[in-house]
């Protein structure tokens, strides 16, 4: 199992993805929270939902389950033979 940020929308439309996942989040924690957010989107390089499933892939694991919550989580129940 591996949870973690990955980014799953259309990478045409990134930037207002962003700028209102910015938004949400500085309503609910303000301005503090939403500058964390805004700073680790822009420093972090978190990863896409196709590259992680392609990384997953390529070390060996089967993707059994893949669950993308609000865009920006997503976790992922994988196997692998021995």
């Amino acid at each position: 199992m591996l949870k973690d940020t990955v980014y799953s929308f259309d990478v045409r439309t990134h930037e207002p993805f962003f700028n209102n996942l910015i938004d949400i989040v500085g309503k609910a924690g303000g301005s503090e929270i939403s500058d964390d957010l805004e700073l680790a989107i822009r420093e972090e390089y978190s990863t896409l939902d196709w590259i992680m499933e392609g990384l997953l892939l390529r070390a060996g694991f089967t993707i059994d389950e893949a669950d993308y919550s609000e865009g920006f989580m997503a976790v992922y129940l994988c196997t692998r033979e021995k």
